[in-house]
């Protein structure tokens, strides 16, 4: 049982599907045609799409950084807020990453942008990742859900409890 004083008051909790975005820009579509994607179009990765994570996080000019819709707006939503300085008392976020590089990335990148982050980790299940492939103006996308598809109601249950009034 969470305690009163182990209650914590925030303006924003958001549940979403976190993704470590990897970035590169290219010059042609020799990488799309490589793994099938088109251009400017989005899909989940098929089994034979999965090195394409590997390959983009070994190139140069690649970046990295968190994703998945709702991530990205509880990142935009707590930029705003310091932005404004509106007096935020927190912003958290609720998913399921890994436990692995990728995820202890993201779990790093989100608490730095000033968001408290309530990760479940997954053993069994890697970090999703999504592939972005910018051609010219053009992004093509590939997500392998991973671990955020993972995200146990339990966890859930367990934890905003520290975020809502009994009232």
């Amino acid at each position: 049982m969470v305690q009163a004083a182990d209650k914590k008051e925030i303006d924003l909790m958001v549940i979403g599907n976190p993704l470590l975005d990897i970035s590169v820009w290219v010059n042609d579509t020799t990488l799309l045609e490589k793994y099938g994607l088109k251009n400017g179009e989005a899909c989940l990765a098929s089994e034979a799409q999965m090195p394409i994570y590997a390959e983009l996080l070994a190139m140069e000019g690649m970046a990295t950084m968190p994703g998945g819709a709702g991530l990205n707006s509880c990142r935009g939503a707590a930029f705003a807020m310091q932005q404004a300085g509106y007096e935020t008392k927190g912003v958290t976020y609720f998913g399921s990453i890994g436990e692995d590089e990728n995820g202890a990335a993201l779990e790093k990148t989100v608490s730095d942008a000033g968001i408290i982050p309530n990760f479940h980790k997954e053993k069994e299940v890697a970090t999703g990742t999504c592939a972005a492939v910018v051609v010219g103006k053009e992004r093509s996308l590939c997500a392998n859900l991973g671990a955020c598809i993972k995200y146990p109601t339990d966890h859930l249950n367990a934890n905003m409890v520290r975020y809502l009034s009994p009232n």
